[in-house]
């Protein structure tokens, strides 16, 4: 379950478990394209209950948003570079160019 209000947004992508890299730290994500916005989830799982083969319900939370108009990115051999202030996310093996051209 994602944790954000799509009332107002059509999803047009979804990939899962996506690995990324923001001041490089790796994590791996869920990473959704609506027709307004790119949204990026972190599954907050606990890993007590993970350890103990206890299945919960996922629940993903927002952690970072992007509208689709003023986002500035490169592609670079298939992988998206996002520019943040002084900073870079990079989205593993995910091409925004060709989401946004579909």
């Amino acid at each position: 379950m994602y944790n954000y209000d799509f009332e107002n947004e059509l999803v047009i992508f979804e990939k899962v478990d996506c690995l990324i890299s923001f001041n490089n730290k790796e994590l791996i994500s869920n990473i959704l394209v609506t027709d307004k916005n790119i949204l990026i989830f972190k599954n907050d799982v606990n890993p007590i209950l993970k350890g103990r083969e206890i299945h919960e319900l996922p629940v993903y939370e927002l952690i970072f948003k992007f509208d689709l108009n003023d986002i500035i990115y490169e592609v670079d051999e298939d992988n998206t570079i996002v520019k943040i202030a002084k900073s870079e996310l990079i989205l593993f093996d995910f091409d925004l160019n060709k989401v946004k051209n579909n």
